[in-house]
Order: C-alpha cells, then structure tokens, then sequence
C-alpha cells in the first residue's frame, strides 16, 4: 500500500512538472508572437511613404517571389515586410511592403529602436 501510494505521488508531481514546464513555453510564444507584432506596427509608423511601395503578385512575377515566412519575402534579392495585402477583383494579390527594417535601419529613429532592445 505504501509502495503505490509513493508511486502515485511520484507520477503525479512529474505530471505537474510536465504541465509547468509545457504552459510556460506555450505562454512564452503566445507572448512572443504579440510583442513582435507590436513593436513592427510601431516602427512601420516611421516609415516614410516614399519607402513603402505596392507589388501585385500575379502569375508573371509569382516565381520572382521566395517567402521567408507569412509577413516577409524575398523580391529581386532584397528582402521585404508585408505592411498590408488584400485580393484584387481579378485574382491577383496585392501587398503593400517596405524594405525589410533589417535592411533600412537609418530610416527608423533610434529612440524608437532603443525602446525595444
């Protein structure tokens, strides 16, 4: 009786362990994911319009485009953020983008990077 009562308190603290260790790392992304999101609107705020420029994608360029993930893309060999994309009447898609901040740092105040670093 000692013994399985022992194994149960042993299982049942690993299992707690396990789920404090897993909701952290859940948490942790969930968080991450927000903060990056929020700090790109912030800076894209800085950007000036001459900077940001519109591509619609249709099947001519389709192939010129190599996606890094979601919100960024590779065009002519820079790389690129997407601000803003909507579906046109006939297909195609539409995508306001902006250098990629990695790549133009000169065009965001530094008092606003500093915020974040």
């Amino acid at each position: 009786m000692y013994n399985i009562l022992k194994k149960l308190i042993s299982i049942l603290l690993l299992f707690i362990l396990a789920i404090n260790i897993v909701s952290f790392v859940f948490v942790f992304e969930i968080k991450q994911y927000t903060i990056k999101k929020e700090v790109a609107k912030t800076l894209y705020k800085y950007i000036p319009s001459s900077k940001v420029t519109v591509i619609t994608i249709s099947p001519l360029n389709k192939n010129n485009i190599v996606w890094k993930d979601k919100n960024e893309f590779s065009y002519n060999g820079l790389m690129y953020d997407v601000i803003n994309s909507e579906v046109l009447n006939n297909g195609a898609k539409q995508i306001m983008k902006a250098l990629s901040i990695k790549e133009m740092p000169d065009l965001i105040p530094a008092r606003v990077i500093n915020q974040y670093l």
